[in-house]
Protein backbone atom coordinates (compact mmCIF):
# COMPACT_ATOMS: atom_id res chain seq x y z
CA UNK A 1 0.00 0.00 0.00
CA UNK A 2 3.26 2.04 0.89
CA UNK A 3 3.86 2.06 -2.70
CA UNK A 4 1.25 2.46 -4.38
CA UNK A 5 0.66 5.99 -1.86
CA UNK A 6 3.96 7.19 -3.21
CA UNK A 7 3.95 6.49 -6.52
CA UNK A 8 0.25 8.37 -6.35
CA UNK A 9 1.04 11.20 -5.23
CA UNK A 10 4.34 11.83 -7.13
CA UNK A 11 6.37 11.47 -3.65
CA UNK A 12 9.47 8.95 -3.33
CA UNK A 13 10.64 8.88 0.40
CA UNK A 14 14.20 9.96 0.39
CA UNK A 15 15.66 6.88 1.35
CA UNK A 16 14.41 5.35 -1.80
CA UNK A 17 16.12 7.72 -4.24
CA UNK A 18 19.81 7.70 -5.52
CA UNK A 19 20.33 11.02 -4.51
CA UNK A 20 19.37 14.47 -2.44
CA UNK A 21 19.45 18.29 -3.29
CA UNK A 22 21.58 19.62 -0.76
CA UNK A 23 18.71 21.46 1.01
CA UNK A 24 16.92 18.36 1.42
CA UNK A 25 20.10 16.87 2.77
CA UNK A 26 20.31 20.43 5.16
CA UNK A 27 16.83 19.29 6.17
CA UNK A 28 17.11 15.65 7.13
CA UNK A 29 20.11 16.48 9.19
CA UNK A 30 18.20 19.77 10.64
CA UNK A 31 21.57 21.32 10.15
CA UNK A 32 22.58 24.57 7.70
CA UNK A 33 23.11 24.13 4.09
CA UNK A 34 26.88 25.41 4.86
CA UNK A 35 27.23 22.41 7.38
CA UNK A 36 26.31 20.24 4.10
CA UNK A 37 29.02 22.00 2.54
CA UNK A 38 31.54 21.61 4.87
CA UNK A 39 30.73 17.56 4.86
CA UNK A 40 30.99 17.85 1.33
CA UNK A 41 34.33 19.76 1.28
CA UNK A 42 35.80 16.82 4.41
CA UNK A 43 34.50 14.47 1.97
CA UNK A 44 31.98 13.26 4.81
CA UNK A 45 29.18 13.73 2.10
CA UNK A 46 29.43 12.82 -1.41
CA UNK A 47 27.85 14.89 -4.32
CA UNK A 48 27.92 14.25 -8.20
CA UNK A 49 26.48 16.53 -11.30
CA UNK A 50 24.34 14.67 -13.10
CA UNK A 51 24.18 16.86 -16.07
CA UNK A 52 26.85 19.47 -17.23
CA UNK A 53 25.99 22.97 -15.40
CA UNK A 54 23.76 21.52 -13.38
CA UNK A 55 23.42 21.13 -9.47
CA UNK A 56 25.16 18.89 -7.85
CA UNK A 57 23.24 16.22 -5.36
CA UNK A 58 24.16 14.56 -2.72
CA UNK A 59 24.59 10.69 -2.95
CA UNK A 60 21.54 9.01 0.08
CA UNK A 61 24.32 6.44 0.45
CA UNK A 62 26.71 9.07 1.49
CA UNK A 63 23.78 10.52 3.50
CA UNK A 64 22.56 7.09 4.97
CA UNK A 65 26.42 6.40 6.22
CA UNK A 66 27.27 10.09 7.68
CA UNK A 67 23.99 9.25 9.74
CA UNK A 68 24.68 5.82 10.82
CA UNK A 69 28.22 7.11 11.89
CA UNK A 70 27.00 9.78 13.92
CA UNK A 71 27.64 9.89 17.50
CA UNK A 72 24.67 10.04 19.90
CA UNK A 73 25.80 12.69 22.70
CA UNK A 74 26.26 11.48 26.19
CA UNK A 75 23.54 12.50 28.94
CA UNK A 76 25.67 13.79 31.44
CA UNK A 77 25.12 12.18 35.13
CA UNK A 78 23.01 14.43 37.50
CA UNK A 79 24.91 16.00 39.72
CA UNK A 80 22.63 15.84 42.67
CA UNK A 81 22.38 19.98 42.46
CA UNK A 82 19.29 21.81 40.65
CA UNK A 83 20.17 24.57 38.29
CA UNK A 84 18.25 27.34 38.44
CA UNK A 85 17.83 30.96 36.61
CA UNK A 86 18.38 34.41 38.36
CA UNK A 87 16.72 36.89 36.53
CA UNK A 88 18.03 40.62 37.26
CA UNK A 89 15.21 42.99 36.31
CA UNK A 90 16.87 46.22 37.74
Amino acid sequence: MKEATSQRDGHIPWRERAFVTKRETAEICARSLDWVQTQLGSGRLQAVQLAKGGPAVVTVESLLRLIDAAAVAPVPPPTGTRPFLVVDNA
